[in-house]
């Protein structure tokens, strides 16, 4: 097929549904940066600009598609988060929030996954892309110490938070039980509306009846919508609500401090981060076009520089997202002159066909298999 440096008008692609085909494409991408990669390629700025490059991306795509198999590879790519406020607190030497690092170390997992797989995987892919991968294990083992499994910091990552969170955890429990002693005694005494108590805003309070309300000692707090209840955050329990303020600020100054030293590991990485992304997203992206050709029994295009086509029982690879296969009519193309002179009836075939060679051709320019 043709590939030459000519510049494209975008404007008859819409005609040749090729946005349609690569939404559908899209959809088998692993991650929302592949995804988009590919939808990007509804301008000509992501088409090979030479036949040489042409020809590399059909080949990308006939060595991926002996590895779609491979959830090793693949299966570490779903549900990755977007990074881009991650990245720029990278760059700008900030101080990453716990939820950021969590969606740092997701993607830390994946390059690690890649980083390992062996070397006999495939030729092209384990040298632009495995080989290319550095290996952040020592990252992972230092996000592993501070940030458990579901994404929480954990309690031992430091003795000042071990011991601060201790305190947390044991003042609570002393609230709670200050609050049981009140609700039964105040409960004996008829000034509850109801018989439980519960945190409101970070305030522990009773629900007091408002004619009763200056019996119960204490802040209110916030009045029911009947305004028949008020609840009151009783006295009895500041000095411990103090002490709790106290550790869970210590909780707060030692998380910052702990993100703060992650973050600092993290600024030498930047170049490694961001070229092992972009190597995931290229072959993710390639991934989705191997993995949509097989849905339309897609074939690698050799693509030549001399002015011809040759398509064999060939169809248009959009008709396979509605039709059932039977049902779609194949047509041969052997062009080698310079004009192709189409004629016949309405509605016999020709805008189908011509759909089909303009088709062909975009995808000859872009990696993906033809019928």
């Amino acid at each position: 097929m043709n590939a030459h440096e000519n510049t494209i008008n975008t404007a008859p692609f819409y005609e040749l549904d090729w946005a349609p085909f690569l939404d559908w494409a899209s959809g088998y991408a692993r991650t929302e940066y592949a995804r988009g990669r590919i939808l990007a390629l509804e301008t000509v700025s992501g088409f090979a600009s030479s036949v040489h490059r042409a020809q590399e991306l059909q080949t990308e795509t006939q060595e991926i598609q002996g590895l779609l198999d491979r959830e090793a590879l693949w299966g570490v790519l779903n549900q990755l988060p977007d990074l881009s406020e991650e990245l720029s607190v990278i760059e700008k030497r900030g101080v990453f929030e716990v939820v950021q690092a969590v969606a740092l170390r997701s993607w830390l997992y994946a390059f690690d996954s890649w980083s390992q797989f062996p070397q006999e995987t495939a030729p092209r892919l384990f040298k632009h892309a495995l080989s290319q991968v550095f290996s952040p294990a020592d990252l992972i083992r230092h996000f592993d110490r501070m940030i458990g499994p579901t994404g929480e910091i954990r309690e031992n990552a430091s003795p000042k938070l071990a011991q601060a969170s201790q305190r947390a955890r044991e003042t609570r429990i002393q609230i709670q039980n200050r609050l049981d002693q009140l609700l039964k005694k105040y409960s004996s005494d008829g000034v509850l509306q109801e018989r439980y108590s519960d945190v409101r805003e970070g305030r522990y309070v009773l629900p007091v009846k408002v004619s009763d309300q200056s019996k119960v000692a204490g802040r209110i707090t916030e009045y029911s919508v009947s305004q028949q209840t008020v609840f009151i955050e009783p006295k009895e329990i500041e000095d411990l609500k103090l002490e709790l303020r106290r550790a869970e600020s210590e909780i707060h100054e030692e998380v910052f401090r702990l993100m703060k030293e992650l973050s600092d590991r993290i600024v030498p990485y930047e170049g490694q981060i961001l070229h092992a992304l972009s190597i995931l997203v290229y072959w993710d992206a390639v991934q989705a076009r191997a993995r949509v050709a097989s849905l339309y029994g897609g074939r690698s295009i050799r693509v030549l520089s001399e002015r011809k086509f040759y398509l064999q029982e060939t169809a248009n690879p959009i008709l396979f997202l509605s039709l059932p296969e039977s049902e779609i009519v194949r047509n041969t193309v052997d062009f080698q002159t310079r004009m192709l002179l189409l004629s016949g009836p309405n509605t016999g075939g020709k805008t189908v066909l011509l759909k089909l060679l303009g088709i062909a051709a975009l995808c000859a320019r872009t990696g993906f298999f033809f019928p």
